[in-house]
């Protein structure tokens, strides 16, 4: 099955790369999808010099746009590299300030990567301030206060991620009623 898997990974890129040939005319508008693919092939074949060399491509061929940035900021941290994951998350929120998404990821990053909370509260906090109608954020953001033992603030956010999870998607998905449980617990020993 494995050598099946592998076998489709590399069929994949060269159909990918197929595609990028034929567009000898640069008419393509969806191009850098196309490198973004391969590269995210590649890192799954483990073969990051590849990936890279594609990610890059990717950003060469559509440097107007967010997304490239974006993988090659992710490309980036999975990698370790901080310094290079950050400038690349800079950059794709620099060219599309209104995606909440990108702010969402960069939180993540400032907070597992960084261990910085302020960075992360901001970016979560402006991911709300841009669209305050998904539970998935205040989770994250309780989530981010919990981990640093900021319990009464964690259960606000909890509260409202509960609140507005009217499908259950979040307290299906995630632990929501267990962190929440454990943040009233814990609210007493702060």
């Amino acid at each position: 099955r494995l050598n099946k898997y592998l076998g489709l990974l590399y069929d994949s890129i060269s159909d990918l790369k197929i595609a990028i040939e034929l567009d000898s005319d640069n008419s393509l508008k969806s191009k850098h999808y196309l490198f973004g693919s391969i590269a995210d092939r590649y890192l799954q074949l483990n073969q990051k010099e590849k990936a890279l060399e594609n990610y890059l491509k990717e950003i060469e061929v559509s440097k107007d746009y967010s997304t490239p940035y974006l993988d090659l900021a992710e490309f980036y941290k999975s990698d370790g590299d901080n310094e290079n994951a950050e400038t690349n998350y800079n950059k794709a929120i620099r060219l599309d300030s209104l995606n909440q998404e990108l702010y969402l990821k960069r939180s993540v990053f400032y907070y597992n990567n960084l261990n910085n909370l302020d960075r992360a509260i901001k970016d979560i906090s402006k991911a709300i301030e841009l669209d305050n109608e998904d539970p998935y954020y205040y989770y994250v953001k309780g989530a981010y206060y919990s981990g640093n033992k900021q319990y009464e603030l964690a259960i606000i956010d909890y509260l409202k991620s509960l609140q507005m999870d009217n499908n259950n998607y979040i307290s299906d998905t995630y632990p929501l009623l267990n962190d929440l449980a454990v943040a009233y617990t814990n609210i007493d020993d702060t």
